[in-house]
């Protein structure tokens, strides 16, 4: 007699009808059993419960039912669904079960319904093709292949697939079977053909294509063979032709920018870019096409600023960063938009802020970098009308401080930009726009702590006195009290070149009179440089000379 353990699949009657459980656990006289007909964990005696023993199938069993010469119902005499299966040793569907399977299909008056509860959904449930425990199909090896196109094993697994669209759409899989059918004989057909010569449906093509796409295919185009390359570039124009999306974006890309597949060519590049964006609206494109607007690549080294405006703005307002850099150079030039000087440094601040917020909350993989070199620039340029040496150098110092983060994490393709950044940094010291670096300044200390002043945390205010008779003030930003480390302050001291995230910052007020020292931290949320504020009441007044020093 067989004792009753966790996970066993057993028999009951309750209530005038035969339930089917799981048994949770088990004790002496009762047991736990999750009741699969009405999903309740109930107690029951164990006397009562009857064990339903699992059903062992064979490879033999496996291949007759992948055939459809038996339905799951005779190949395990009618068990319920509940009961487990277990197979005898591990089975491989092959190409020719599934071709067989449908010939029977086909043959066979059986409608949808029982074709998928006695044949697909047994098939599909428990024989699984990405479980290890069933080893795909492997492709004779006398046969050729490339990687990306279509194996024995990638041929079971996308037809399952369309079968189970078929059932999904209520198609008669009866009816679709000679399709199927048909698509199986072409593809043992083309097997003895060389690649190239082979026919493939749009899907395979797609599947190849992104085989190789370099954003998250596995192959690598770049040392890829030549046939592997004229395959590639073959399927790309038979796909552009039908309107293919995916196609169009990597043929326009690759003319764009120019490769292997294709040199660099701006008209052909806008033709399908243009394509694609009008059936897809992605703003992203747009982009694209504006550039080449801008550059006039495309129409005889013409520019066209006011078709490239119109695609800028499109990227712009879904808040493409680029496209927003791009609008503000144009309303700076006065190029496809009358001149705007005013219009153009409120975008850059705007994207300036935006990615600023980013890199402070702690997104060190935002663009903060390049937008903070982009503002530096901006203001060198002297084309946005504002002219700060100092908030130039500051954004410059900001800039390196981001790619020097990003670079913490692994990204090292930002070194070139690490080192645009400091020649535009030594080329400020060269021409004497800014002055060399000290050791200690003097500072406001509202422009000091700008970043973090009127925000919803509070600033915290530590007061000493030294020996020396100075006040020493260490600000640090007040912590949530659930947060476990010092919320980090974004701190730029062009004076001295200082640029950090910091958890604390201290300065030092020399010639100051005040007399009482808190013993108790001061909380403030704003300072006019003296006078700190809580709220805009006023919370304590420090005068004097305020020094910060470089450690």
């Amino acid at each position: 007699m067989h004792e009753l353990q966790n996970d066993d699949t057993v028999r009951f009657e309750g209530q005038g009808k035969v339930h089917f459980g799981l048994v949770k656990s088990v004790g002496k006289k009762f047991a736990i059993v999750y009741d699969i007909s009405t999903y309740d964990t109930r107690k029951i005696a164990v006397s009562r419960l009857t064990y339903v023993p699992p059903v062992t199938l064979d490879p033999q069993q496996l291949k007759m039912l992948c055939r459809y010469e038996i339905t799951w119902s005779e190949l395990t005499n009618g068990a319920p669904d509940v009961v487990r299966v277990i197979f005898s040793e591990p089975f491989t569907l092959t190409l020719k079960d599934l071709y067989a399977g449908l010939q029977n299909i086909r043959n066979s008056d059986d409608d949808n319904s029982k074709l998928y509860k006695d044949w697909f959904e047994p098939l599909y449930s428990h024989y699984c093709i990405y479980l290890e425990d069933f080893p795909e199909e492997k492709t004779p090896e006398d046969i050729e292949i490339l990687p990306g196109l279509p194996d024995r094993a990638k041929k079971v697994s996308g037809l399952l697939g369309l079968i189970e669209n078929i059932f999904n759409k209520s198609i008669p899989l009866k009816n679709a079977a000679a399709g199927l059918i048909r698509d199986i004989d072409r593809y043992f057909d083309d097997e003895k053909k060389p690649v190239c010569e082979r026919k493939y449906n749009d899907h395979e093509k797609e599947d190849f294509l992104l085989y190789y796409d370099s954003s998250g295919g596995s192959g690598d185009l770049n040392s890829a063979d030549d046939a592997t390359i004229t395959l590639y570039r073959s399927f790309l124009n038979e796909l552009c032709e039908k309107d293919n999306k995916l196609a169009l974006k990597l043929k326009g890309k690759s003319c764009y920018y120019g490769d292997r597949i294709f040199d660099r060519d701006p008209a052909e590049a806008y033709k399908l870019l243009k394509r694609l964006f009008d059936l897809t609206a992605d703003p992203h494109y747009a982009v694209f096409l504006g550039e080449l607007c801008y550059s006039g690549e495309y129409s005889d080294g013409i520019p066209k600023y006011e078709e490239a405006f119109r695609y800028f703005s499109i990227g712009a307002a879904s808040g493409i960063l680029k496209a927003m850099r791009c609008v503000a150079r144009l309303f700076a030039l006065g190029r496809g938009v009358p001149k705007n000087t005013d219009i153009a440094w409120r975008i850059v601040e705007e994207i300036y802020s935006v990615c600023e917020r980013r890199f402070i909350m702690g997104d060190y993989n935002c663009k903060f970098a390049e937008v903070a070199f982009y503002r530096s620039k901006c203001i060198q340029s002297g084309n946005f009308g504002y002219h700060s040496a100092n908030l130039a150098y500051e954004s410059l110092l900001q800039a390196r401080l981001a790619v020097k983060k990003r670079l913490e994490f692994g990204n090292a393709g930002d070194n070139e930009l690490l080192e645009e950044i400091q020649t535009s940094i030594n080329e400020m010291f060269g021409m004497g726009a800014i002055e060399k670096n000290s050791k200690s300044a003097s500072i406001w200390i509202n422009s000091f702590l700008y970043h973090h002043l009127h925000k919803y945390r509070r600033m915290v205010m530590r007061v000493r006195r030294l020996k020396s008779g100075e006040i020493k003030l260490t600000f640090s930003i007040e912590k949530f009290p659930d947060e476990r480390e010092q919320p980090p302050m974004f701190i730029t001291e062009t004076h001295t070149g200082f640029c950090d995230m910091v958890s604390t910052i201290s300065v030092k007020v020399s010639n100051s009179d005040l007399e009482d020292i808190p013993d108790e931290p001061i909380y403030f949320n704003s300072t006019d440089g003296h006078t700190y504020f809580l709220g805009g009441v006023k919370v304590i007044t420090i005068n004097g000379d305020y020094i910060f020093t470089v450690k």
